[in-house]
């Protein structure tokens, strides 16, 4: 059975797709620079990366890193 037939997209999106998981991961549990996070997840560039990321997930590799670990430098609303 063709690999397209089977997951209903070509290769190469699932490749995107497992790398992209791969920098979630490295985002979220490390805190080693964007550009080593798009290296190590396969990512010829930041540029490529950050933009194939925003794609995917909707925001910045940064935001994404800022929203899952909580940002310090993020104002925070006012307790009640």
């Amino acid at each position: 059975m063709k690999f397209r037939a089977c997951l209903g997209h070509p290769p190469a999106v699932e490749l995107r797709r497992i790398r992209i998981e791969r920098a979630k991961r490295m985002l979220s549990e490390t805190d080693l620079p964007v550009l080593k996070v798009a290296l190590l997840s396969g990512f010829n560039s930041r540029q490529v990366f950050s933009t194939l990321f925003h794609e995917e997930t909707g925001i910045t590799p940064v935001d994404y890193r800022n929203e899952f670990r909580g940002d310090p430098h993020r104002q925070q609303p006012p307790i009640p």
